[in-house]
C-alpha cells in the first residue's frame, strides 16, 4: 500500500484557527492541496470542513513526511514542547523540508525549531518580519496614495516593534520613497493580524513551491558577514525551492548594523527564557 502522505507537498500544523487561514492562503495561490494537522483529528476535521473539505486530515505530526514545505502557525509555532516535538518529527519524516513559522514571535520559535531539530540552517524560516514588513509596506502605500504593489521597501531586525525599514532601499513605482511624496509617513505601524502573519507565510510558501527565489525580508541564521557575527535576525533573503538560498547583499550603517545586533540578542533572550534572566 502506498504512503498515503507521499504526493503530498504541503503540511500546516496549528491550531484550527491558524491552520485553516494558512491553509486558505495556500489554496488561493493555488500552491496545492496541504494536509492540515492540529492537536486531534476532530480539529483537524474541523479545519477542513471550514474549508469545505478542500483538504487533507493529518492525525498527528507523522503527516508531515515526504512533504516539501512544513508551516508551523498557531499554537504549533510557538515556544515549548509542542515545538519541540514539532522538530523531532520533521527532522525524522522531513529532513530535507523547508520549514516556515509564522505568527508573533515566529523568528524565537524558528530559532529554538533550527537548534532541535539539526536540519540545514537555510531551510527554517521565520515570517514575522514578512509580515511586519508587508504592513509597513501598505502604511507607505497609503501614505503615498498609491496601490500596494507600487512600493518595495527592506527591512532588518525581528518583528514589530523590533523591525527597521531601510529608507534607501524603500521606492513608490520606482522613485524614492522620500521623492514620490511618501515620507510624511509618521506614527508607529499597526502589529500585524492574524491575516497578515497568512498571508507572509503564504508568500514565502509560494516562493519555495514555485522556486521563484524572491527577495523576502524573513528570519532566518545568518552567517558571520556584513559586519556582524553570525546570528538569527529579520533580513533580505533569497528564498526559492531550497529555502534560504543566499543573503542579499546590502550595506548596513553602523546604527543599522548595531540595531540588527540589539534584534538578534532579543531573539536570543527569548529563546533561552528564563535562564538568560
Amino acid at each position: 500500500m502506498s504512503d498515503p502522505w507521499g504526493s503530498l507537498p504541503i503540511a500546516v500544523a496549528g491550531d484550527p484557527t491558524a491552520a485553516a487561514l494558512v491553509a486558505r492562503e495556500i489554496l488561493a495561490r493555488r500552491l496545492g492541496r496541504p494536509v492540515i494537522i492540529c492537536g486531534s483529528a476532530g480539529e483537524a476535521a474541523a479545519a477542513a470542513d471550514d474549508l469545505a473539505g478542500e483538504l487533507v486530515v493529518g492525525k498527528d505530526l507523522a503527516a508531515v513526511r515526504g512533504c516539501r514545505l512544513v508551516v508551523l502557525a498557531g499554537e504549533a509555532a510557538r515556544l515549548g514542547e509542542p515545538l519541540v516535538a514539532a522538530a523531532a518529527c520533521v527532522a525524522r519524516y522531513a529532513p530535507e523540508a523547508v520549514v516556515v513559522i509564522g505568527g508573533p514571535g515566529s523568528n524565537a520559535s524558528a530559532q529554538a525549531f533550527l537548534r532541535s531539530a539539526h536540519v540545514g540552517p537555510g531551510l527554517v524560516i521565520g515570517a514575522g518580519g514578512l509580515a511586519g514588513q508587508r504592513s509597513r509596506a501598505s502604511a507607505l502605500a497609503r501614505a503615498a496614495g498609491v496601490d500596494r504593489s507600487q512600493v518595495s521597501l527592506l527591512v532588518v531586525g525581528d518583528e514589530e516593534p523590533l523591525l527597521a525599514e531601510l529608507p534607501r532601499y524603500s521606492a513608490v513605482a520606482g522613485i524614492p520613497a522620500v521623492h514620490a511624496g511618501a515620507g510624511a509617513r509618521s506614527g508607529p505601524v499597526a502589529p500585524p493580524g492574524a491575516a497578515a502573519h497568512a498571508a507572509a507565510i503564504g508568500a514565502v510558501a509560494e516562493a519555495v513551491l514555485r522556486d521563484r527565489r524572491r527577495v523576502l525580508c524573513c528570519g532566518a541564521l545568518i552567517e558571520a558577514g556584513h559586519g556582524l557575527p553570525t546570528c538569527f535576525a529579520t533580513f533580505p533573503l533569497v528564498v526559492g525551492a531550497r529555502g534560504v538560498e543566499r543573503i542579499f547583499p546590502i550595506s548596513l550603517t553602523l546604527d543599522e548594523r548595531a540595531f540588527l545586533q540589539r534584534a538578534a540578542a532579543a531573539i536570543e533572550h527569548q529563546v533561552l527564557g528564563p535562564s538568560a534572566r
